[in-house]
């Protein structure tokens, strides 16, 4: 994350996890208190001795990758920032 990199969250032995449902929501909540900075990380359960997940962790590693490989010039940052200031100067008429 420091290095701007994508950062994708893999519970790995999913095939052998114990009411996998809590502990689903217990990782995912443990993760969102521990890494309030970074909201929206992908949690996927997946087996590596079964495949199950393999494909889906792919597929989101790929959508990741476009998500923070996309950029936005500075012309289309700053017209967006000055129709912003705009906004909010009508706002406070």
């Amino acid at each position: 994350m420091q290095e701007g990199r994508a950062l994708i969250v893999a519970l790995n032995k999913w095939d052998v996890a114990e009411d996998p449902s809590s502990l689903f929501n217990g990782v995912r909540g443990a993760l969102e208190d521990g890494l309030s900075q970074v909201k929206g990380v992908p949690v996927l359960s997946i087996s590596g001795a079964t495949g199950k997940g393999i494909d889906t962790l792919v597929r989101v590693a790929f959508e990741q990758r476009a998500i923070w490989t996309n950029r936005v010039s500075t012309a289309k940052l700053n017209r967006w920032f000055e129709n912003a200031v705009e906004n909010l100067s009508l706002i406070h008429i």
